[in-house]
């Protein structure tokens, strides 16, 4: 019994696609198109997500609504068989959108940027055959988060130096479903399935500098945000002879969504600042992610256990990204990007047979990648702008054992985001 207790372990423990190397950077149209470099460029409302030091140089009001469909492939391997399977089609769905607005053209209150955004910085959305090997695994898991920050900016020392803060509320919800490998009397394999909804709130705090005209200088710091998960629901389809065992239907759960720490630099080669090139480094802090702690309520177990915990031991990663525009007239700008991330889950100082062991699981199959991107923006009338962005992502091929799943795995995964947005300017 302590066995099968055990892959049901596994079986909560994906929730780390929310919380795990599966960070979505897709926050902002213009941005996507220079592969996500904005710590050190206010050019739209997005200045929310990216500096809200910065918001306070955009001035005007924005409008700034994104989408950013994503289509991911992963091939899967397992070397000692031969086994390969794929995950099966499905299409990511994240999405931003910025109201914000200088609160003068003139006076005092000149200096002073004030909006808000709403956007999806954590997401997954995956599934695999239904007799595919790993689906003792993961079958199944399909999670949606929004994040809503209010966002203030005020501009200092002559016009050079930008500070602000941003609240950020976010919420999400999850579904996963798993195989388990108990057998009723038909032969029939028993499922396990986990849901809920979670919230927690943080903060996104920003400065910018312009110390000399050409030369843009940009830090900021988003918070770790501590999600709870209350009453979640839980679903265990076993045979009648251990269910006794399997009784739980809720849980609690606390998730610590990692800070990101972000540098960046931007040189302007004309007076509209339209032509420019930036640099941008991002340090993302899973390390402060250690393990699951599912807590179920009085008289509930799972397995005979009233509370399960899984280690994660994930490291804090770094991600390198370039990127730039070049206005080609005053309605058209192109733009052009690339970056290389660092994964977030280590192998571990043990290896099984061979193989390297790591935490890695089916539905976040990280690994070391790089990308490039590619962004044009086309100004319609005076007030009316439409931006569009594509970014692919490549994942360096990866193979690993899981000490906790048991399970031997091979990856290889790629994504094409095609994007489409709209800009509104006051």
């Amino acid at each position: 019994m302590k066995k099968y207790f055990l892959l049901l372990v596994c079986c909560l423990a994906t929730l780390p696609c929310w919380a795990g190397g599966f960070q979505v950077s897709l926050q902002g149209q213009k941005q996507i198109g220079m592969s996500h470099v904005g710590a050190a460029l206010p050019i739209d409302g997005s200045a929310v997500y990216f500096n809200p030091g910065a918001l306070s140089f955009v001035g005007g009001t924005h409008v700034n609504l994104g989408f950013s469909p994503i289509f991911a492939n992963v091939q899967y391997l397992q070397p000692s068989t031969g086994a390969t399977s794929a995950k099966e089609f499905s299409v990511g769905t994240p999405f931003s959108a910025y109201i914000t607005s200088a609160l003068a053209k003139e006076g005092a209150l000149s200096n002073l940027s004030v909006g808000i955004g709403v956007y999806t910085p954590f997401g997954s959305s995956i599934a695999y055959p239904e007799d595919w090997i790993g689906r003792f695994v993961t079958k199944s898991v399909s999670l949606k988060t929004i994040f809503i920050q209010p966002t203030v900016s005020c501009k200092f020392l002559d016009n050079k130096l930008g500070i602000g803060v941003g609240v950020v509320y976010g919420t999400g919800d999850f579904k996963i479903v798993r195989a388990v490998p108990l057998y009723d009397a038909q032969g029939n394999e028993s499922e396990a399935e986990l849901s809920g909804k979670g919230s927690g709130i943080g903060f996104n705090v920003g400065v910018y500098a312009q110390p000399i005209d050409k030369l843009g200088l940009g830090i900021t710091y988003r918070t770790g945000t501590k999600v709870s998960i209350k009453d979640g629901d839980a679903s265990f389809s076993v045979p009648s002879v251990v269910s006794p065992l399997f009784n739980a239907n809720s849980f609690d759960l606390d998730v610590s969504l990692p800070s990101t720490l972000s540098i960046g630099i931007s040189y302007f080669m004309n007076e509209a600042k339209t032509t420019f090139v930036s640099a941008q480094i991002d340090q993302t802090g899973w390390k402060s992610y250690k393990e699951l702690r599912f807590v179920f309520p009085e008289g509930q177990t799972v397995g005979g256990e009233k509370e399960l915990v899984s280690t994660r031991n994930y490291q804090g990663n770094w991600m390198f990204r370039v990127g730039a525009q070049v206005a080609v007239n005053e309605k058209l700008q192109v733009r052009a990007g690339g970056y290389y991330d660092t994964s977030a889950i280590p192998d571990l100082d043990t290896e099984h047979n061979g193989i390297p062991e790591a935490y890695v699981t089916p539905e976040t199959p990280d690994a070391n990648r790089g990308g490039f991107s590619l962004g044009a923006s086309y100004q319609v009338t005076s007030k009316l702008g439409v931006d569009a962005s594509f970014m692919y992502v490549n994942g360096q091929e990866r193979l690993t054992y899981n000490p906790e799943e048991q399970f031997e795995q091979q990856y290889k995964a790629t994504a094409v985001i095609p994007g489409i947005g709209i800009n509104l300017k006051f």
